[in-house]
């Protein structure tokens, strides 16, 4: 596998949408990046911790165009499950991730502790 990994395949969100929307991994970059028919809508910048075992969520972005559809949540969304994944834990920095935990409790057990 290369450097940049797609993951988790088309982003499902509740919103019907006739954009094809993908969620690909640069971890070179170590960045969460959503795409919108290929192109950068959203994305989540991080830094694993140095024992590898939490990515520390730092910073997300949604194309100011774009907002209030959903992008940020659902590239937040995809971390988590890449996390799930790859047991791995979260550090939610960014004040953005920490909003959105409080609303999708789902993901709390991921947080680090």
């Amino acid at each position: 596998q290369g450097m940049l990994a797609r993951i988790l395949g088309p982003v499902r969100r509740r919103a019907m949408s006739t954009f094809a929307e993908t969620v690909e991994h640069d971890a070179a970059a170590q960045k969460f990046r959503l795409l919108r028919d290929s192109k950068p809508v959203a994305h989540v910048d991080y830094a694993m911790t140095a024992d590898g075992k939490v990515l520390d969520l730092q910073h997300t972005w949604a194309d100011p165009a774009l907002r209030g559809q959903g992008l940020a949540a659902a590239v937040v969304s995809a971390v988590f499950t890449h996390c799930k994944e790859k047991d791995l834990k979260v550090r939610p920095t960014c004040s953005y991730v920490g909003t959105f935990v409080d609303k999708n409790a789902e993901w709390r057990d991921f947080l680090e502790r």
